[in-house]
């Protein structure tokens, strides 16, 4: 059964002059949009002054390097970067952003109004993602990528919010092909301020940041952030197919602004695998192998302890035997669900096989 679009746009944390950029940058919305477009507008306007207490209240504090150099969790979408995210957000070492963070990115920070979009934005919220059923809770982590949309930077969710150009903006937004320098400078003054407004807020504790679009952008990041880690999670490409396209099976009939045509999605899916998985590749050639790991998705499943435990020897961390019981309660909580795409993405997939067989190779899923 089709789920019922949510009352709230995950743009409604932006500010109202980024709100607009956005809509207007991308194509504008569907007529029958402009409701949910307009609720979200004025939620927007409603919280212009709060965000801008927080502006001032917070500039200073985030300007500056984050402390300990982050940890990015890369990989693409659905091979295993939300699981792994969440296993390693039980270790209070850590800092993250969950998703009242992201998607308020102006208006996080603890004041006397705060809790009232909090409380707003969680009962908005289903229980569970659509694609997979994993748990979406509040003390769980969520990728930086739905900030940066709010802030009216270039994100991956502009292509879920604005089909209609979606390979375009996929190859601006994402792999930062024929970006404008000024949009360039805007998404690295958003989330360099985002992540430092987070590291600010838990001192003490080191960023573990996790979405899949950086994958594509691995140079920026070394960059931005010197002696930054990243964690590479891969899964059989076959799967991977199954599953995003699932992904925007589900996920475009909830948050989509405008019409697309799935034929169009479908070829999309298998132009941007290979570009981003070609894109990682080149950003993890360029990273000191003390400062990368790789990890196979079915190891982690299989072995989280070992996988987890080889990860914390490789960098260097202290205290996983303390955070360990953390992280097995989140496995006995909220095990991954395998084979739950539907035959039809599993129909695409299996004929996509030659296709992608030159990554298959690459990652060794081929004998």
């Amino acid at each position: 059964m089709p789920r019922a679009r949510p009352l709230l746009h995950p743009l409604v944390g932006s500010r109202p002059v980024d709100l607009a950029r956005t809509l207007t940058g991308h194509g504008g919305v569907a007529f029958d949009r402009v409701g949910q477009v307009g609720l979200t507008a004025l939620c927007s306007l409603l919280n212009a002054p709060f965000a801008w207490a927080e502006a001032v209240r917070t500039r200073a504090a985030a300007a500056g390097p984050p402390g300990e150099p982050p940890i990015f969790i890369v990989g693409h979408w659905r091979s295993g970067t939300t699981l792994l995210h969440n296993l390693l957000s039980r270790d209070a070492q850590f800092c993250f952003p969950t998703i009242t963070d992201t998607l308020r990115p102006h208006t996080f920070y603890p004041s006397p109004f705060e809790f009232v979009s909090r409380a707003i934005l969680l009962h908005s919220l289903p229980a569970v993602r659509p694609m997979d059923g994993m748990l979406m809770r509040e003390d769980l982590p969520q990728e930086d990528e739905f900030a940066l949309a709010a802030m009216g930077a270039p994100s991956f969710f502009n292509c879920i919010y604005f089909p209609r150009r979606m390979a375009q903006t996929f190859a601006e937004e994402v792999l930062f092909e024929d970006l404008s320098p000024q949009a360039l400078a805007a998404w690295r003054s958003a989330l360099t301020y985002y992540l430092g407004k987070l590291a600010r807020l838990m001192p003490g504790r080191r960023l573990l940041v996790k979405s899949p679009a950086h994958s594509a952008r691995i140079h920026e990041l070394h960059r931005l952030f010197p002696g930054a880690r990243f964690i590479h999670i891969h899964r059989e490409p076959i799967d991977v197919l199954a599953s995003t396209r699932k992904l925007y099976r589900l996920v475009l009939p909830l948050f989509a602004l405008q019409p697309y045509e799935m034929a169009s999605v479908e070829e999309h899916i298998l132009v941007a695998y290979a570009r981003l998985l070609d894109a990682l590749h080149a950003g993890l050639g360029g990273v000191a192998p003390a400062d990368k790991v790789e990890l196979a998705y079915a190891d982690l499943v299989a072995d989280p302890r070992g996988a987890l435990s080889r990860i914390y020897g490789h960098f260097g961390l202290t205290g996983f035997e303390a955070a360990w019981p953390a992280m097995q309660r989140m496995l006995d909580e909220d095990r991954p669900q395998r084979g739950s795409t539907d035959a039809v993405d599993r129909e695409f997939a299996r004929r996509q096989a030659e296709r992608v067989g030159a990554y298959r190779r690459r990652l060794g899923y081929t004998t």
